[in-house]
């Protein structure tokens, strides 16, 4: 993918990312033949992958919400207006994985899945907002999108499809096959399609300032032991035995900042925040013996929703997958992060990775690995 023809990458981050859009104009060659219709229709019938289907009514303009699978797609779309909506497609199409790698200039651990969007003529899914960056490519047909710079975030109740209730689009767009938007977090945004389309979007997690807020006040709640008590000096002359003294208030503001704002603390719980998957695989049984005894003959692989972060708080290592922490020094981390790389059908061989098997019989131990079946 070609994305910096006529901007560099620079001038996209500073300028653009997370800030306003951005149109790029015919980043892949051959785009129709990307991604086949047929396979997202079989997909979207299959219970082991996760899909979507967004209806409107032609006759009442009644919205509908289903989840996959769809056994008769074809009886269900029938006289509507559709959407059919594939998640996670870099985990089982090396080419869109490609692709997914032509964003490697972006952070890894922002990154949350590929999603595919196949719709007929005249079809949305209405004006909403992401709490997400997200890069939209048109593949085949042709989508125009309306975009509200500073929207009202008010939705319409009572419908299953989160839809805004006032949507005045100040920026219009048509995006042809080849052609890709940037659309930042909170900038409202409709995609009409003009006739039959499919459009892959990456999706990139945006910081939440209250969801690290409310999980970082959960973490000290879980972890918090003592009993210890403040003791109170009263040998302060205080003129009104009703006011709260600022020395007080001072003593207090200072012994609970130190409980609450321990920086290593904070650091290490956001790595361990940021590795939190979609999935939490189920946890493996094997002994030890067992385990090696049977990677001598079989291969493992990782789980596909395994997700990864680490840090360098104090010249220590601190590393999380799924939000368990992995203690590891050079070489071990060296080897996790070329595993977390694999493709999902890449196999994890005892000739290539048996040194480590320590480390890997936890990996396995916790789900985050498999032998093959």
């Amino acid at each position: 993918m070609k994305l910096f023809r006529d901007i560099t990458k620079s001038e996209f981050l500073e300028n653009f990312w997370e800030k306003r859009p951005y149109i790029f104009r015919n980043v892949i060659s051959d785009p129709e033949k990307l991604i086949d219709k047929d396979d997202l229709l079989e997909m979207s019938s299959d219970e082991y992958y996760e899909s979507r289907l967004i209806m409107q009514e032609k006759a009442s303009d009644k919205w509908i919400l289903k989840h996959g699978p769809f056994e008769k797609i074809d009886q269900e779309i029938k006289n509507k207006k559709w959407t059919i909506i594939n998640h996670n497609l870099e985990l089982y199409l090396e080419n869109v994985l490609d692709l997914k790698n032509s964003f490697n200039f972006i952070s890894n651990w922002l990154f949350d899945d590929v999603m595919s969007t196949y719709s007929n003529k005249n079809s949305s899914v209405g004006a909403h907002i992401d709490n997400y960056n997200v890069f939209i490519l048109q593949t085949n047909g042709t989508r125009n999108w309306l975009l509200e710079t500073n929207p009202n975030h008010d939705y319409i109740e009572g419908i299953e499809v989160r839809i805004l209730k006032k949507f005045n689009p100040d920026l219009d767009y048509t995006l042809n096959p080849g052609d890709m938007i940037y659309i930042p977090p909170h900038v409202a945004h409709h995609g009409i399609t003009t006739d039959e389309s499919i459009s892959l979007s990456f999706g990139f997690k945006s910081i939440e300032k209250k969801k690290i807020v409310d999980e970082y006040a959960l973490s000290l709640l879980d972890h918090y032991k003592s009993d210890d008590f403040f003791k109170t000096d009263l040998c302060i002359d205080q003129a009104d035995s009703k006011e709260v003294s600022n020395d007080f208030l001072d003593l207090m503001y200072a012994e609970i900042k130190k409980e609450i704002m321990d920086e290593n603390k904070f650091k290490s719980f956001l790595i361990k925040m940021l590795s939190g998957a979609k999935k939490d695989p189920e946890e493996n049984e094997l002994d030890e013996d067992e385990f090696n005894e049977m990677f001598m003959d079989r291969d493992l692989f990782k789980d596909e929703y395994i997700r990864f972060s680490y840090g360098v708080i104090n010249s220590e290592k601190h590393v999380f997958i799924n939000k368990i922490p992995y203690p590891c020094n050079d070489e071990d981390l060296n080897f996790i992060k070329e595993i977390i790389d694999l493709a999902p059908n890449d196999s994890i061989t005892n000739k290539k990775f048996g040194k480590i098997n320590g480390l890997l019989y936890k990996m396995y131990c916790h789900g985050h690995l498999f032998f093959e079946q």
